[in-house]
């Protein structure tokens, strides 16, 4: 029993230290830098340089962070006895856990979605394309935020409300 509480506390730390890099990152991202690298006497080509080195850096950590956000939820739900289809779908505590399992991975398709713009972004010919990219970028990472402030809702709900 001791064992198991070590585990969950050690698995429920990881998955937040992986939360708070992800949500933390992408809101900083999104709230202060871009709007600095914006408004500064950079040019769009500068910019450009600039945001490639970030998502260079950026996105490999992102990855990881899921990674480890997937691995530790599904150990947690699985050392208490949620993953089943009955308790999935049964209470209001499972109805919840699969809200938030399923906007998880609607921040992963949006998350693939980003990365593909990234890609896209280096083999730009024109200001003019790269300036839609950041437009659809900026939109996506916004959704992104959106979503995992859900999420932690849906978790905080989790833990002292259902």
């Amino acid at each position: 029993m001791v064992a198991d509480a070590i585990t969950l506390t050690i698995l429920g730390w990881l998955h937040l230290l992986s939360v708070i890099f992800w949500i933390g990152g992408s809101l900083f991202i999104e709230t202060v830098l871009q709007p600095v690298l914006k408004s500064s006497n950079l040019s769009p080509e500068q910019i450009g340089i600039v945001n490639k080195s970030i998502a260079k850096r950026f996105s490999p950590m992102v990855w990881f962070s899921i990674a480890v956000l997937l691995v530790t939820g599904l150990m947690r739900a699985n050392m208490v006895n949620v993953l089943s289809f009955d308790v999935l779908t049964s209470s209001t505590y499972g109805l919840t856990l699969l809200s938030k399992m399923l906007l998880f991975l609607v921040a992963i398709i949006i998350g693939i979605g980003i990365s593909s713009i990234g890609v896209k972004l280096g083999r730009v010919k024109s200001q003019q394309e790269a300036l839609g990219l950041f437009g659809k970028l900026s939109l996506l990472a916004r959704v992104n935020i959106v979503l995992a402030f859900l999420i932690i809702l849906l978790a905080v709900s989790l833990q002292y409300g259902l």
